[in-house]
């Protein structure tokens, strides 16, 4: 044990430790742990262990928050702190099984907290039907007021797993708790319904509309609404209304994010539009956002429809221009040479854009 640790107590400790915490430093928290441990007379608290917990939980380090979790037993009494982190820490790594075996581990009512912590953990694993569970037990605990989040987690299960008419009916039932959607209860929902093949991508962009029209509404509708907007269109396979929303986000001063443009992009290309396709893309690379294996996916194979409509290439200045992100020269609809294109996007995409 270094000298200058000698006559240091449990209280110097713990505020070092958790001054690494909050500075996200959780490999000095384990050092400073494992030198308390070294000291003598010198015993962890329940403060300790939190401090330690909640480093571990920041820093995505699941096993090793679980490991100070487990080591608890007998040296100090775990509270309500302790159990959120160990649950957040194994949230945060979709460890749903885990997680509830803490939370099964509670001696005390759990809070509101912990119940939406491990919520979101089996939401992150579509473990919709269990999720749905906690929500019930958190909702009968009637010395709380459940929130936007409460349902959210439930939501997104749903919409993970499928299951849209549960998405769709467990939305139904927030107003009658009085509790208004935000826009993660509104993309859930609405991603929900438009990854079911048929016409539900229709009573998505209708629940879309009615948040717009400000009905059962709190907040602004985001970016991450808008893009499921352009998605459940894509899905549904309408790639006209898919670009009417996407137009509508840039009318509405909304950012339109790789999201957004992936899902019109790939719109486009499921409907053959490929000159909408590649102007999309460009427009991509003017705005700055990097494209993701989504959206390089869908541009090229939009180049190989093109191509096979268009025939052979015969503007080779295209290529340079593409490659400095100007506007394509005429020809082939305006919008270039799709194989010369579809060229530059697979040299791009397997140089990692």
């Amino acid at each position: 044990m270094p000298s200058y640790l000698l006559g240091v107590d449990v209280w110097s400790f713990n505020a070092t430790i958790s001054a690494c915490e909050k500075g996200q430093q959780w490999h000095w928290a384990l050092e400073l742990f494992d030198s308390l441990c070294q000291t003598p007379s010198v015993q962890p608290d329940t403060i300790t262990f939190n401090a330690s917990i909640s480093a571990c939980e920041k820093a995505a380090q699941w096993q090793h928050a679980l490991g100070f979790f487990m080591l608890m037993s007998g040296q100090a009494a775990p509270n309500e702190i302790t159990y959120n982190a160990t649950i957040s820490a194994l949230e945060k790594a979709a460890q749903w099984q885990k997680a509830l075996q803490v939370f099964n581990a509670m001696e005390a009512s759990p809070g509101l907290i912990t119940y939406h912590a491990l919520m979101s953990a089996c939401e992150k694993a579509s473990q919709w039907q269990v999720a749905l569970e906690l929500f019930a037990r958190a909702s009968c605990a009637t010395r709380w007021v459940l929130t936007a989040r409460s349902f959210n987690s439930v939501l997104s299960a749903c919409e993970k797993a499928r299951q849209w008419l549960v998405a769709l009916q467990f939305f139904h039932q927030m107003p009658q708790a009085q509790v208004s959607p935000d826009a993660i209860s509104l993309s859930a929902v609405v991603s929900a319904c438009a990854r079911r093949e048929g016409g539900t991508w229709r009573r998505a962009l209708q629940l879309f509309e009615e948040a717009l029209a400000g009905a059962r509404w709190c907040g602004e509708v985001d970016a991450i609404a808008w893009s499921s907007a352009v998605s459940a269109c894509a899905k549904g396979g309408h790639w006209r209304q898919a670009l009417e929303f996407f137009h509508r986000m840039a009318q509405r001063q909304i950012r339109q994010d790789v999201i957004s443009f992936s899902a019109a992009i790939s719109s486009c290309e499921k409907a053959s539009q490929w000159p909408f396709a590649l102007l999309l893309f460009q427009q991509m690379h003017l705005a700055e956002i990097v494209p993701n294996n989504y959206s390089y996916s869908a541009a090229i194979i939009s180049c190989q429809k093109g191509e096979a409509a268009a025939g052979p290439c015969q503007l080779p200045g295209d290529l340079a221009r593409l490659e400095e992100g100007k506007p394509l020269a005429t020809g082939f609809g305006a919008f270039g040479c799709p194989r010369l294109a579809g060229g530059v996007l697979r040299s791009r995409w397997s140089a990692g854009g």
